[in-house]
């Protein structure tokens, strides 16, 4: 089994989130510092590099 995420980081943004409720539970921006515990635990390097390459 193989996983595959595409993410995109956001600076700005107008319009609406329209969510399809068969792909997901929930559909939001949040902050980076804010990220949930929960996050699916094989993503969880690739965010960590990618705050800790982009910290201000």
């Amino acid at each position: 089994m193989s996983n595959v995420d595409i993410v995109y980081t956001c600076h700005e943004y107008t319009g609406e989130l329209k969510m399809q409720a068969s792909e997901v539970s929930q559909l939001r921006f949040i902050d980076i510092c804010d990220l949930p515990e929960d996050i699916f635990p094989p993503n969880r390097p690739a965010i960590e590099d990618y705050i800790n390459k982009n910290k201000t």
